[in-house]
């Protein structure tokens, strides 16, 4: 993965939440990565498409899909990935 294809990233808990941008594959996936395991975990394109945005607080990874607004806990979000 080059720099010139992530976009946004967001460091929570030892955890990089982060959006390639210019995929020819995917519509500009978001992936999440454990930085102590290095376990990687694409986030379901049900949840976004090319224009999505995400953002994230404390407790919520929250991402914008045409008028809808999903929001994913991120307790349950890193509890799925350490299960991979």
């Amino acid at each position: 993965m080059r720099w010139t294809s992530i976009g946004k990233i967001v460091e929570i808990n030892g955890h990089l939440i982060f959006q390639m941008i210019n995929s020819n594959d995917f519509s500009n996936p978001i992936f999440v990565l454990n930085m102590d395991s290095g376990v990687i975990a694409r986030i379901s394109s049900d949840f976004y498409e090319s224009d999505s945005t995400f953002s994230v607080d404390i407790t919520h990874l929250k991402i914008q899909k045409n008028d809808v607004l999903h929001s994913i806990a991120i307790n349950e979000l890193f509890k799925a990935i350490k299960l991979l």
